[in-house]
């Protein structure tokens, strides 16, 4: 991949923010991407914490140009790289037409805008604010197609939350019950996503965990649990938290529950055995 066919997005909630302590904050951060932004393009998209003063430091620090216009435009452009076009946009601007629900992941409308990118095929859309990562099923007007094979020429859009990068206030239990339907994958592990467009039919989406290991998350195995799946892998072995586990054999957060699973399973058996020394 080129140069030019890298990007490193940041959506929202940038340095957390850029207006803090009088700027010194952001002037802080804007030294610190300095060795990133200054080799790859370093592309933002503004959220409710940029809004500050009529978003006065996230205009001022940022220049985004429109691969169309060749103009300035902070809080609307879209670029083509490699295959793939990518459109960016401030949902600050947007009115809210539903009712939100409490953890605000009740989002289905896209502030107005799902019918626009349900018409013209978005395969994709990236969203923040909430503090975790979340990946949909296909969904469109509240409802998700699931099944096999969802996810090879999905039949509406996919939804990424992707906002877990950094801060402390995310949820601070299991959510999963209380979770839409909606919603095929979560974490809580702090970490950040990687896009891989690979050609023009094929995408590679994966999240990378940044603290310790986790058993309630080693279902996605940091973007391997795909490939695992797919080469018949029948036990996968972790150590570190100080505990003995055997899952079900288990792909997509789902487990295989009954009589003889463990025969032939069809899917891997995750081992944790760090048991063997430390008392805590």
């Amino acid at each position: 991949m080129s140069r030019k066919d890298f990007t490193t997005p940041y959506f929202c909630d940038i340095a957390y923010n850029l207006n803090s302590d009088g700027g010194s904050v952001g002037d802080d951060f804007m030294n610190r991407i300095q060795p990133i932004a200054a080799n790859v393009p370093y592309q933002v998209c503004p959220g409710n914490h940029e809004k500050k003063r009529n978003f006065t430091h996230y205009i001022n620090r940022f220049s985004m140009v429109d691969f169309a216009t060749q103009r300035l435009n902070n809080h609307y452009y879209s670029v083509d790289m490699g295959s793939a076009h990518f459109v960016f946009f401030s949902s600050e601007h947007y009115f809210y037409p539903v009712k939100k629900s409490g953890d605000d992941l009740d989002l289905e409308t896209n502030y107005g805008l799902e019918d626009l990118f349900y018409r013209y095929g978005v395969d994709i859309q990236v969203y923040a604010h909430k503090h975790l990562y979340v990946r949909s099923y296909p969904i469109y007007d509240l409802s998700p197609y699931k099944g096999t094979d969802v996810y090879t020429n999905p039949k509406a859009p996919i939804h990424i939350i992707t906002g877990i990068a950094g801060t402390t206030n995310r949820p601070d239990s299991d959510i999963r019950e209380i979770l839409p339907d909606w919603v095929a994958f979560y974490a809580r592990d702090y970490g950040y996503t990687r896009m891989n467009v690979q050609n023009k039919t094929h995408i590679l989406i994966e999240q990378y965990s940044a603290e310790n290991v986790s058993p309630k998350y080693l279902e996605t195995n940091y973007g391997l649990e795909d490939l695992f799946y797919r080469y018949g892998v029948d036990i996968q072995v972790y150590a570190h938290k100080h505990l003995y586990v055997r899952s079900y054999p288990i792909y997509d957060a789902s487990p295989y529950k009954g009589a003889d699973v463990y025969t032939n399973p069809k899917a891997p058996i995750h081992i944790i055995t760090g048991i063997a020394v430390k008392s805590g």
